[in-house]
């Protein structure tokens, strides 16, 4: 058992047959007691409108009939196979069928559901009125077939859910075996790398978008590997005669057994993540499909299925994050002039319809920043600003100036502004969150802005968003300038 656990086969496999464990036994339940209520409410309505018709035939002929016509009528009733039981009361006189079943039965009260009474016989009474006088008809009928025939559903939705027990089991293993073979392939070539043979490819025949992605990844690692290992050896033939070229040698070695540590390290991640993953999303997909509209779970299976898309998504964030991010060192530099540079590799990707308009301060802003970061963060927030006007089109405006801050202290500031559609109040206070975007599904991930937020918030300034609706939305920055920005600080008071 404790095997069993240790793979994603085993544990996935565990769980689907847990799964089906907690959920079909409340199912067959619900499902009795639903065949036995229709059972029930068609065998009650039809005995009762039969009772009906009886009453309704006493009370148009009962005052003109004789106590042998009503006898007869009675008989007739038990003698059809319809009623097991047929009894008139009128003025405290009884007559009884002498077709009765038990000649000597007498009316043990009505029944309101089936089998109440551990007699197999429903008895029901209803009032007639023959001319100026009340009485009751009482009527018993045989229970035996509706029970017998819930039984034999009983039965059948047994066998229903044993099969599709079966079934779902044995396509959960062909299932996992399919989709942990190209992982498995993966999981070898890599260890292949880590091991030295830098010319294995990290390849796959899996159809899977997420595991395509995945060995392109690790394929581009690959690659960097095996670059650097060629490197590593040409350095090696050229400076082993020199005992500065030894030592820089050595640093090289060691730095090269970091790579592959490093792809041992993304293969184990490979293999035990996605393999965790990929499941995941197709068996939480396949319950939700297999599960009724009203089950409780369906809710829950809903909200799995959610973190497992993020996960994903967290992923090839990580991946391309740690490919083209690197936080790196901080220099002072001036604002207006790492924001033009950006701009000036974003302005041939505007489309026709957009204006670009940029509004720099005359003096120098400098504050203490990574000129990557910088770019970063004025990419994404004119990224977001294109996307909300690629319908209608619009200004896309950047600003930078200076103003004085709590405490007197000066401040850089930065402001992207669009007049795409804007956003809610609603929707402001949630844009920074992680994942969260209004994108359609497969535009955005939902971590750029708070990509941003991380920072801006790094390089030690802040961000507020200002928005309505229909309008458009304006994303202002603010960083510390350095001390030893030559601004004067009453210049800035009046400029803000």
């Amino acid at each position: 058992m404790a095997r069993l656990t240790e793979t994603l086969g085993g544990r996935v496999l565990l769980g689907v047959l847990v799964a089906h464990f907690l959920l079909l036994p409340p199912l067959f339940f619900s499902l009795q007691r639903i065949v036995n209520g229709s059972h029930s409410e068609i065998f009650i309505n039809e005995v009762r409108a039969y009772s009906r018709f009886i009453g309704d035939e006493l009370e148009r002929d009962g005052t003109t009939m004789s106590t042998d016509r009503k006898l007869s009528l009675l008989d007739s009733v038990v003698l059809s196979g319809h009623a097991m039981y047929a009894e008139l009361e009128i003025d405290g006189n009884h007559l009884r069928s002498r077709a009765n079943d038990d000649g000597n039965a007498v009316f043990p009260g009505q029944d309101f559901t089936l089998n109440s009474g551990g007699d197999e016989v429903y008895y029901l009474a209803l009032p007639v009125e023959l001319g100026a006088t009340s009485g009751m008809l009482r009527l018993g009928f045989d229970e035996r077939s509706v029970l017998d025939e819930s039984n034999r559903a009983k039965t059948r939705i047994w066998y229903v859910l044993a099969a599709y027990l079966l079934f779902s089991t044995i396509g959960a293993i062909f299932t996992i075996r399919w989709l942990t073979r190209p992982l498995g392939e993966l999981r070898e070539a890599s260890r292949a790398v880590a091991g030295g043979a830098y010319e294995t490819p990290l390849s796959t025949t899996s159809t899977l978008h997420e595991v395509q992605g995945l060995a392109e990844d690790l394929e581009f690692m690959r690659d960097r590997l095996a670059a650097a290992n060629v490197q590593l050896k040409r350095e090696i033939r050229e400076r082993e005669a020199s005992d500065q070229g030894r030592v820089k040698l050595e640093q090289q070695l060691r730095q090269q057994q970091k790579l592959r540590e490093l792809g041992t390290l993304a293969g184990g991640i490979a293999h035990e993540f996605n393999n965790v993953l990929v499941p995941i999303l197709l068996y939480t997909e396949s319950a939700i499909d297999e599960l009724p509209e009203s089950s409780p779970i369906r809710e829950d299976l809903q909200a799995a299925l959610l973190a497992a898309q993020r996960a994903r998504a967290v992923v090839r964030q990580i991946l391309l994050f740690a490919r083209h991010m690197d936080d790196g060192e901080r220099t002072t530099l001036d604002l207006s002039g790492a924001v033009k540079e950006t701009v000036g590799l974003l302005r041939a990707l505007m489309p026709a319809q957009l204006m670009l308009i940029e509004d720099y301060a005359t003096e120098r802003l400098e504050i203490n920043a990574n000129a990557a970061l910088l770019g970063q963060v004025v990419m994404n927030l004119c990224t977001n600003a294109r996307q909300a006007m690629r319908e209608k089109g619009g200004t896309l405006t950047l600003r930078t100036w200076s103003e004085i801050g709590p405490n007197d202290l000066p401040k850089g500031c930065l402001s992207v502004s669009d007049e795409g559609h804007g956003m809610s109040p609603e929707v402001i206070a949630r844009i920074f969150e992680p994942f969260f975007t209004t994108r359609e599904v497969g535009e955005g991930t939902g971590l750029g802005l708070p990509v941003v937020h991380g920072i801006v918030e790094s390089l030690r300034g802040t961000i507020v968003v200002e928005s309505t609706l229909g309008v458009g939305s304006t994303f202002t920055m603010r960083w510390p300038l350095v001390a030893t920005n030559s601004v004067d600080t009453q210049a800035l008071g009046a400029s803000s």
